[in-house]
């Protein structure tokens, strides 16, 4: 854990800090104009991306300069500014990152440095895990006992490393509950209907394809796009597609071949989709998708159930109680995200805590809000630090519920 801490600390002292971007289209103004502007809304660093859009580094970030920035009527777009709040957009555009020991690196550096980082924190709590009850129980192992051990993992280092995983394996176990064949067909009917639901009534903009949104895409996710865009047959099809697997897994046709394909169609789905809205709007629910391909769908409650009982086929050898996989994936990935929202508002330090910030929410939140203790709570700044360290400790906490019986 020492060494993961070193290298997060360690990423913007070598690396750098990326810097927020704000992307803006002019219409129909000169270059003597355009610098006007630019000092005047306070845009710096100017990088052109086509002959009218370019990308600034802004010195204000306040609501009232980027809502006189996309209000004005030279501005013909925007990026990288939410015009609905008037706040940066989330996630925000950054540019590579700058000001560390290795000069200019791509913003993928820091990712992999902090990939890196975040592996190391999982290795020392496996560890502890794995060595908890010899540290609880047993007193601290002798050096014999330590060149033992050190030797035996040399000897059959592939057979200690399987050990390991086995009891890691058995550990992440200990929070599936115990559930029937029938229970997972019921979740499979309600389940697959709801997302059925979420797809045809938010139907993918094809027209998206060909914005300037989708062209500025990169990486994985850009190719994909681009793809896409080069294939026009294959989301003009997402439609029928979409409502022909996601029909024949909720019935439970080829339940296992219908829902791959409808979790297939769901990912192209999102691809179009997050065009112009943030992935956390559909990450949750894409990943338990993911995660649940290889579950044990159509042993009850099915036509592959129906058509097995007609044929002589024998019942299912999982359906005695061990299908709680499906209802244990949702918790696990609702669980991961809350602890992600966490990082996220730990990842600077205590600021968001320490400022109260869950009073700013209370207030953008008044016309909506059912009551108003809110706003007379956050009138006092030390219950807003108590109620924000409350929020971030609870979604830290929300994931120990996927490992507990």
């Amino acid at each position: 854990m020492t060494v993961g801490a070193l290298v997060l600390s360690g990423i913007p002292v070598l690396l750098g800090s990326p810097r927020l971007l704000i992307h803006v289209t002019w219409l129909d103004v000169g270059p003597a104009e355009q610098t006007a502007l630019e000092r005047a809304f306070g845009l710096s660093a100017p990088m052109p991306l086509t002959d009218t859009r370019w990308a600034y580094e802004p010195l204000d970030t306040s609501t009232e300069m980027l809502g006189a920035i996309v209000s004005h009527q030279s501005v013909a777009d925007t990026g990288g500014i939410d015009q609905r709040a008037l706040t940066m957009a989330s996630p925000p555009l950054l540019s590579s990152r700058r000001g560390g020991l290795l000069g200019t690196v791509p913003t993928w550096a820091g990712r992999l440095a902090k990939l890196i980082a975040y592996a190391l924190f999982v290795a020392a709590a496996a560890a502890l895990v794995l060595f908890r009850e010899t540290v609880a129980r047993r007193p601290p192992p002798s050096l014999c006992e330590l060149r033992a051990r050190w030797l035996a993992f040399l000897a059959n280092p592939a057979g200690l490393i399987v050990a390991w995983c086995l009891r890691i394996r058995e550990w992440m176990q200990r929070g599936v509950p115990t559930a029937s064949a029938e229970a997972a067909g019921l979740f499979r009917i309600v389940f697959g209907t709801g997302v059925l639901v979420v797809v045809v009534t938010e139907p993918a903009n094809i027209a998206l394809l060909e914005s300037y949104e989708a062209s500025a895409t990169q990486g994985v996710y850009g190719a994909i796009v681009h793809w896409l865009g080069a294939h026009p047959g294959v989301p003009q099809g997402l439609g029928w597609w979409l409502n022909a697997s996601g029909t024949l897994f909720i019935a439970g046709v080829f339940t296992t071949v219908s829902f791959g394909c409808f979790v297939l169609g769901f990912l192209v789905w999102a691809t179009i989709f997050t065009l112009t809205t943030s992935t956390h709007a559909v990450a949750v629910l894409g990943l338990t998708l993911i995660a649940l391909l290889p579950a044990r769908w159509g042993a009850a409650w099915s036509v592959d159930a129906l058509f097995g009982r007609v044929l002589g086929r024998p019942r299912d050898s999982m359906a005695d109680g061990q299908h709680g996989y499906v209802f244990w994936i949702p918790r696990l990935v609702f669980g991961l995200a809350f602890l992600a929202a966490a990082w996220s508002k730990m990842g600077g330090g205590l600021g968001w805590i320490l400022n109260g910030t869950v009073k700013y929410h209370f207030v953008s939140d008044l016309d909506q809000a059912l009551v108003d203790w809110g706003r007379r709570l956050t009138q006092s700044h030390w219950a807003a630090v108590a109620m924000s360290g409350a929020a971030v400790a609870t979604e830290a906490l929300v994931i120990t519920a996927a490992f507990s019986q």
